[in-house]
């Protein structure tokens, strides 16, 4: 597909009730021409989830293998966390591994085959694989209320995330 993709501004109030962390967030973000909304506001909320120093975004899906599209190094440039969205291939995922200490998927109503095919994977032993789910009815509503500029006050709890007043539910798996 030709063409070129959407820069967002983020200004995200967020209250990380997990870290007890209060934090002005401001990104700008670029959206693939081939990317959903509902996908590019998972990348922005996963920021929100996995806050923390160092957290950088890649790009949005046209990338090297030995990059992800949001993520932290350690203070030896290995990847300390890799996050990916949506139902990335599972040996995509174990490629990824190979690179980082901690892989999380983040994704929001997920097919009933993919949820197999991620359970029925053989993972590394030592790797550590999380599944995040955002409830979808969050996911929609701020991918339709998407803008150029976004204003977002957003507070993550362990197993809840509310957004512009939109509460929804979190659910975490370890897969491995």
């Amino acid at each position: 597909m030709s063409g070129r993709g959407t820069l967002h501004r983020f200004a995200i109030e967020l209250e990380h009730a997990p870290t007890g962390a209060r934090a002005t967030l401001e990104h700008s973000l670029m959206s693939h021409p081939s990317e959903t909304d509902e996908r590019f506001v998972l990348r922005a909320l996963a920021a929100c989830i996995e806050h923390g120093p160092g957290l950088v975004f890649g790009p949005p899906l046209c990338r090297e293998d030995g990059e992800p599209p949001l993520g932290r190094r350690d203070d030896h440039g290995r990847w300390a966390l890799w996050l990916e969205f949506g139902e990335p291939d599972p040996d995509r995922l174990r490629r990824a591994l190979s690179g980082a200490d901690r892989l999380v998927v983040v994704t929001s109503a997920p097919s009933k085959p993919w949820l197999e095919k991620m359970r029925a994977f053989r993972w590394p032993k030592k790797a550590r694989v999380e599944l995040v789910e955002v409830e979808q009815v969050l996911v929609r509503a701020l991918g339709a209320a998407l803008v150029r500029q976004n204003r977002w006050k957003v507070r993550v709890d362990a197993d809840s995330i509310a957004c512009n007043g939109t509460p929804a539910r979190l659910t975490r798996e370890t897969l491995n």
